[in-house]
């Protein structure tokens, strides 16, 4: 299964624009058909997996916003074992989300890409930004 990254700008018909170097570390994705820089974010869970994968195969990204977030002893986010990826624009014209389980310490991804465009897109980038524990 692809990481979500490499699903992005080799899969999906040209739209996405890698512009990163220096091994991904600096420069960002492009989202052509609207020229936005896709953020890139995630979110760790205190669950088992299946849970995660539940919320994800019902395609109702609040389920995800139900489940119990990784955080540490002072309340902060944390790292976990299960997470999911998730990319977007700033505007919601693209999301992308995928479901990894990190294996002998490699973040494998444990689902395809989810990929929602236009009015789908805008109308998940709510729950989309207050999953990001990036932010």
């Amino acid at each position: 299964m692809k990481d979500i990254d490499d699903y992005l700008v080799q899969d999906c018909g040209g739209k996405f624009e890698d512009k990163t170097w220096l091994f991904g570390l600096f420069g960002s994705m492009v989202y052509l058909p609207t020229g936005e820089k896709v953020k890139g974010g995630f979110r760790y869970f205190a669950c088992e997996l299946p849970a995660v994968l539940e919320a994800f195969e019902s395609g109702d990204l609040s389920r995800f916003l139900e489940l119990p977030f990784a955080v540490d002893a002072d309340g902060d986010a944390d790292t976990s074992a299960v997470v999911v990826d998730l990319h977007y624009t700033p505007s919601g014209s693209v999301v992308a989300l995928q479901v990894r389980e990190y294996q002998n310490h490699n973040p494998t991804p444990v689902t395809p890409v989810r990929l929602l465009e236009g009015p789908a897109g805008r109308a998940v980038l709510t729950q989309i930004v207050e999953l990001d524990q990036s932010n």
